[in-house]
């Protein structure tokens, strides 16, 4: 007991170890994060940082997706197969397993422009909250290790409701000069204890949602960018972004094939420009937007003079 009263046993006991179950030399990241984990985190929690084809694996087994990312949470009830080498035992009841995808982290690090070790703690942190059912916004994790974004853009947004972090993220992009490729930097993972998961995405209120978000992020950072930037969002990009949006979100509306087609007829002859040229872009043979924005991006940004910009 310390003089004060207190226990001097640590609440949480954290395990650092690699794909295989040895111990990674770490100790600063196992000493941060009992130091900072919640109260009830009470118990031991092992964080593997794994390679990203071990990342892709336990994804594409237990979440069907697959590729790698940044980091997955395992509570003690469904734990990784045996065999794994990711649970290693510790004192007290064990609650889980924290994944993080040591390439994946090493390419966030550098986009966001922080160490790797800062990045495996905000990893930790925010697998650690998963697996005590908490919600997370990945702001708020942010918040550690990036203070000087929130002090040039201000916090989130309230008015959007749970999917106002988008909103934050699209300012920080904005001023720290970065790409967002969906599912890298600050990627967007829907799970039940996520507030984001209660939103109904890809509707058409949501996307109503990402047009206010996006010109209210453009109207708060515009003092903030380069003019040459600025410019160049007002005039062709915010619009020309909205119409792919807008083309994309009424594309899936159609409920058929043959509803479908009839609408991209119409489009190719009465649609937006941008519609006619994603159209005429896939008679070609030509990647689809979703897949050509980031290397579009970093073409008209280089092209400016702003470079080098980071594609995850």
């Amino acid at each position: 007991m310390r003089a004060d009263g207190s226990s001097s046993r640590r609440r949480l006991h954290v395990h650092v170890v690699d794909g295989v179950g040895h111990r990674v030399p770490a100790r600063g990241l196992a000493q941060w994060l009992e130091r900072l984990a919640p109260r009830a985190a009470a118990g031991t929690v092992t964080v593997a940082i794994v390679s990203d084809q071990a990342s892709r694996s336990l994804n594409r087994s237990y979440r069907g997706i697959d590729r790698a990312t940044d980091v997955l949470s395992f509570p003690s009830g469904p734990p990784p197969r045996q065999g794994s080498g990711l649970l290693p035992q510790g004192s007290g009841p064990h609650l889980g397993d924290v994944v993080i995808a040591r390439g994946v982290a090493r390419r966030q690090a550098r986009s966001a422009g922080h160490a790797e070790t800062t990045e495996w703690r905000v990893l930790a942190l925010h697998g650690l909250l998963h697996l005590m059912g908490r919600i997370v916004y990945n702001s708020i994790t942010q918040l550690l290790v990036r203070r000087s974004l929130f002090a040039r853009i201000g916090s989130f947004q309230t008015r959007w409701g749970a999917v106002g972090d988008f909103n934050w993220e699209m300012r920080a992009g904005l001023v720290a000069n970065t790409v967002h490729v969906p599912d890298t930097w600050a990627s967007w993972r829907i799970r039940e204890g996520q507030a984001t998961a209660a939103a109904q995405l890809m509707s058409r209120e949501h996307f109503q949602k990402v047009d206010e978000m996006i010109a209210e992020a453009f109207t708060v950072c515009e003092p903030l960018l380069h003019p040459t930037v600025a410019t160049g969002l007002r005039s062709h990009w915010i619009r020309w972004t909205k119409e792919m949006r807008d083309y994309y979100s009424e594309l899936r509306e159609q409920p058929n094939l043959l509803q479908r087609r009839l609408y991209q007829v119409g489009q190719l002859f009465w649609g937006s420009s941008a519609a006619r040229s994603q159209l005429i872009g896939s008679l070609l043979g030509r990647p689809k937007w979703p897949a050509a924005a980031p290397t579009e991006m970093r073409m008209w940004l280089e092209s400016i003079g702003i470079s080098p910009v980071i594609l995850l």
